[in-house]
């Protein structure tokens, strides 16, 4: 059975960038980028990592290389 780390990173990816742009428009009059800090070092950030990281332990180098760097984008 291949189990598969991409849906893990792309949720990470994906939520911690609707988050960034419910925040860009303003929805429910969010002034404070709180919430979008956190999301972007844990969520965004370290799942990123370790999706990264199993992709690379069952052998997808390709994944393990996109996840990673994508890792690093988030929280800068």
């Amino acid at each position: 059975m291949r189990v598969f780390f991409s849906d893990s990173g792309l949720f990470s990816f994906a939520s911690t960038t609707l988050i960034l742009s419910l925040y860009n428009v303003g929805a429910r009059g969010i002034t404070t980028p709180n919430v979008v800090v956190g999301m972007a070092l844990f969520c965004g950030g370290l799942a990123q990592l370790l999706a990264g990281m199993w992709e690379f332990a069952v052998g997808n180098t390709f994944g393990a290389t996109g996840k990673s760097s994508r890792s690093f984008f988030l929280p800068s």
